[in-house]
């Protein structure tokens, strides 16, 4: 997860995927399986087993985990081959509805909030290699 200034940017999310490829002359292809790995308010990384090229506007559907359904269109920013011949691309949302901000971004805070309630004690643990604090005398 990373987190940027006010809100979180993006999260991991292991979640089924559906997405087709729309076509500039009016064609879509057919609604096809894939992966969802991370996801934020603006785009999402996507894990499937077609090369996509970078430019190329696809539809999305994301389902969430609580049963939501996130239905929304993005642009490929960036296509990585990763192992036994998947892909890895990342979609920019280009119409993302208020009503599926408010549930990314509450799932979101959720996984984060989650994530500090697990390891609390990390943010004042010390390690062996930092310096001792001076006394004061």
């Amino acid at each position: 997860m990373v987190r940027e200034g006010r809100g979180i940017s993006r999260f991991k999310l292991h979640s089924a995927a559906k997405y087709k490829r729309v076509y500039r002359v009016g064609g879509e292809s057919t609604l096809k399986d894939g992966m969802t790995k991370e996801i934020g308010l603006k785009d999402a990384i996507l894990e499937i087993k077609e090369d996509l090229p970078v430019g190329v506007r696809v539809y999305m559907e994301i389902k969430l985990l609580g049963g939501y359904t996130v239905k929304t269109e993005g642009i490929i920013s960036q296509s990585t081959p990763v192992e036994d011949d998947f892909y890895e691309i990342e979609v920019k949302f280009t119409g993302l509805s208020p009503k599926d901000r408010i549930a990314i971004n509450t799932l979101g805070y959720r996984s984060w909030i989650q994530q500090e309630e697990q390891t609390p004690f990390m943010r004042n643990m010390r390690t062996p290699y930092e310096p001792e604090e001076k006394k004061k005398e």
